[in-house]
């Protein structure tokens, strides 16, 4: 469905639920990454709740974007190749973001300990 928003055409998608979480879960990531205040790092990482769904956001960024430009057309994949194009001219607008996300990406790599403590693994 299109409609006429402020002159400019805005797309909307039938999605399921469990894609419309997937794309808050994006959304959340880029945000994270967009406007993340660096004193912030250390509680992220503390927080294991706040870590996996980061994490979540990662995998998913990085499984759609093999997924929807393998030629698949879905209604996910239009959302997310949308959100994509936006995510990519906002990384091409920030001169910190590259270095933001590689600090954020490395809470990707931490491990836990069998007591669950984290560990974290960094390499740049």
């Amino acid at each position: 469905m299109t409609a006429i928003i402020s002159g400019k055409p805005c797309n909307f998608y039938k999605l399921s639920l469990k894609n419309i979480l997937k794309i808050k879960n994006l959304y959340d990531y880029y945000e994270l990454l967009y406007d993340f205040d660096m004193k912030h790092y250390d509680d992220i990482s503390k927080d294991k709740e706040y870590l996996l769904y980061f994490k979540n956001g990662l995998d998913l960024y990085k499984n759609s974007k093999v997924l929807c430009h393998s030629g698949k057309q879905s209604e996910y994949c239009y959302e997310f190749n949308k959100y994509s194009h936006a995510y990519n001219n906002g990384r091409a607008k920030s001169d910190t973001l590259s270095c933001k996300e590689k600090l954020l990406s490395s809470l990707y790599k931490k491990d836990t300990t069998p007591t669950g403590e984290y560990t974290q693994n960094v390499t740049y």
